[in-house]
């Protein structure tokens, strides 16, 4: 399910266009030369939050609403300087969120980035299910399953019964009294 951010209600867009709202918001900001930092309440992820009304709002959002108008509700706003904390409209931009989540530095970032195995080949095919693979180390998986399947069967067929289909099966055999 794609995730669509809380657009600004009217009343929360009424309380933004007053002057003590704004001065409320832009003193809880520390402009230093480069990223703006919020100072105030934060989540537990870093973000900066502003209650609106009986709302707490992401004050990132706040800024670019402020800034750049109302965002589009399908995309996210990424912080070009990686810092949850920064309000500065300058280091913000929407973008799908498939694009905020491979700009980040998160484990599918760094992941999405990978262009090589862990043997040091390049990816050169994609798996069953979609992914990026090695052929040669795929070619290696395979072996290794078939090198596994048949050391379980030759256990089931030692000192045992082999039954009609061929197979051996202690089980079977302490069943039928072998």
């Amino acid at each position: 399910m794609k995730r669509v951010a809380n657009p600004l209600s009217n009343r929360h867009k009424a309380l933004l266009s007053q002057g003590k709202t704004q001065v409320r918001f832009w003193r809880k900001v520390d402009k230093t030369l480069t990223c703006w930092l919020w100072v105030s309440a934060k989540n537990w992820r870093g973000y900066g939050t502003f209650f609106l009304g009986d709302r707490a709002m992401y004050a990132h959002r706040i800024a670019w609403y402020l800034e750049n108008g109302e965002a589009d509700p399908q995309l996210s706003i990424d912080h070009l300087c990686q810092n949850r904390a920064c309000v500065n409209p300058l280091h913000l931009r929407c973008v799908s969120l498939r694009e905020n989540i491979l700009s980040g530095s998160g484990p599918t970032a760094v992941n999405a980035k990978k262009t090589r195995c862990k043997c040091g080949r390049p990816y050169n095919t994609t798996g069953s299910k979609g992914e990026r693979a090695c052929s040669h180390c795929m070619v290696e998986a395979t072996l290794r399953c078939r090198r596994r399947k048949r050391a379980r069967e030759s256990e089931s067929n030692e000192g045992g019964h082999v039954n009609e289909r061929g197979k051996g099966n202690k089980a079977s055999c302490a069943r039928q009294g072998y």
